[in-house]
This record gives C-alpha cells, sequence and structure tokens, in this order.
C-alpha cells in the first residue's frame, strides 16, 4: 500500500482535491498540472528525509519502543512535515481564496458527510462499539507486526482511548478543526491571513481547535498514542518484532530504489 500511493501520489492528491471541493472541468485544467508539479517536488524533497526517518524506525523497533522512543520518532516526524510542507502554504491559500460558494458548500457537505459516519459509530451499542474500536485497533498493529495472539488481542482491550468518551471528544474537536478549515474559504478573510493561519496550523496542529477543551484533547490523543504503541511492542515476540523491521526495511529500499530511478 505505501508503494502503490507513492507511485499515485499525484492522482491521489487530484482525487481527493475533487472528493472534497467538486472541481469543474476547466478548475481542473488549472490545478491538475500545478498538483502534479507540486506533489513531484515534495516527493524529491522528502524522500531523503523518510529514508532517515524510517532507518531510526526501524533501529528504534529493533530494540524495543518505549514511550520515550516513541515520543522522538512523532517528533522527528513533526520536523518533517513542517519542514515540507510549509513551503506549501502560500499555493493553499491562494486556492482555498479562489472557491466559490458552490465550492464552500461542497466541502462543508463532505465534512458534514464524515462526521456524521463517525456518529453511527457512537450510537451503537456498547458491546458493538467496543467490537468496532478494538478490531480497528487490531487491524492498526497487525498492519505493522503481523497476526497477533488471543492474549495480545485481549491485552488490546485494556489501552486507554477506546471508551465512548474519548471517541466523543474526538469527534468534537474534529467538528472544531473542520470549522477552522471552512472558516478560511471563499474569500471570507485576506489572502495573507488564510496563510497565516495555514502557516499556524502547519506548526502547530492543535491550533485549528477553537476552544481550550478541544486543544488539551488533541494533545491527550497525542499522549494516548504513545502509550498504546510502547505498551503493545512491549507485547510482540521476536517473529513479530522481526515482521516489522522487515516491513519498515522494505519501505526505505522503496525509497532508495525510486530516488535511483526518478
Amino acid at each position: 500500500m505505501p508503494r502503490l500511493a507513492w507511485n499515485n501520489a499525484e492522482r491521489l492528491a487530484m482525487y481527493e482535491l475533487n472528493h472534497y471541493f467538486d472541481l469543474s472541468r476547466d478548475e481542473e485544467k488549472v490545478w491538475r498540472p500545478r498538483i502534479e508539479s507540486l506533489v513531484t517536488n515534495l516527493q524529491t524533497q522528502a524522500a531523503p528525509d523518510l529514508i532517515v526517518f524510517l532507518q531510526h524506525s526501524r533501529d528504534a523497533v529493533r530494540t524495543g519502543l518505549t514511550e520515550k522512543k516513541v515520543a522522538s520518532l512523532l517528533q522527528e516526524w513533526e520536523e518533517l512535515r513542517i519542514r515540507h510542507f510549509s513551503p506549501l502554504t502560500a499555493q493553499a491559500a491562494e486556492y482555498l481564496d479562489s472557491l466559490d460558494e458552490s465550492n464552500v458548500a461542497y466541502l462543508r457537505k463532505r465534512l458534514s458527510d464524515s462526521l456524521k459516519r463517525e456518529e453511527k459509530v457512537l450510537a451503537l451499542n456498547d458491546e458493538e462499539f467496543a467490537r468496532k474500536r478494538i478490531s480497528r485497533l487490531r487491524q492498526q498493529f497487525e498492519r505493522f507486526y503481523g497476526r497477533i495472539t488471543t492474549v495480545q488481542a485481549k491485552a488490546l482491550e485494556n489501552l486507554p482511548g477506546l471508551s465512548r468518551k474519548f471517541r466523543q471528544d474526538h469527534i468534537a474537536q474534529t467538528g472544531e478543526a473542520q470549522q477552522s478549515l471552512l472558516a478560511v474559504t471563499g474569500r471570507m478573510i485576506p489572502r495573507d491571513e488564510i496563510k497565516n493561519r495555514l502557516d499556524q496550523w502547519v506548526h502547530d496542529p492543535a491550533s485549528m481547535r477553537t476552544t481550550e477543551s478541544g486543544r488539551a484533547s488533541y494533545r491527550e490523543e497525542r499522549r494516548i498514542l504513545i502509550k498504546n504503541i510502547a505498551a503493545m511492542d512491549r507485547l510482540m515476540s521476536s517473529e513479530q518484532r522481526n515482521n516489522c523491521v522487515g516491513k519498515l526495511d522494505e519501505w526505505q529500499k522503496d525509497l532508495m530504489n525510486w530516488l535511483k530511478d526518478f
């Protein structure tokens, strides 16, 4: 999947843009070459950093993840993200400023639909809600480590972040972030101000939340993510750990080959 996404990044970016903004044919003609150029430049500039990041991740997994190591890797990822996405805010601001009322209305509906899908999960009874949340978390870990045992699966149930209250807080802060995005679309504020806000969000994603409780929830989610990753890693066997190391090694080689052939 990472190889497929990387090799089709331009198409995926255009698909997402069209999915959220319903581009007209004329808009597609204008933005397709620009998006393709942006994505290619981003890939070329970011690939060497991603290779180093995967190396650091692989070394950390091989020796066992601790909360300190996970936090360090997440910080490295944040710095990488800031470095490579900060230069894109001017063009993003130009695009958001160019949206007309129909584009904004379409975006609002798409964002609303995504929240409704989340709310449907919240409406499930306790047993079904827990089953879905645990199943999703299990899939995330098995993607890296391979199949986990019954004992390990049982341990997932004791990890923090699976409660209905936690999911409600997540949906609430997602709604806040969506409102922040909608507030900078369609010439509602000057383009320079749009860029300033985008710059702020790139450097501090929590700032997209409009309330202090929303920003606090964002930080709490990050803390729980760190604890969950470290806790599950401690349960992994040598074979499972080697499986994760091998996957990271494969992704690194894919990037190195891509750079060599580019």
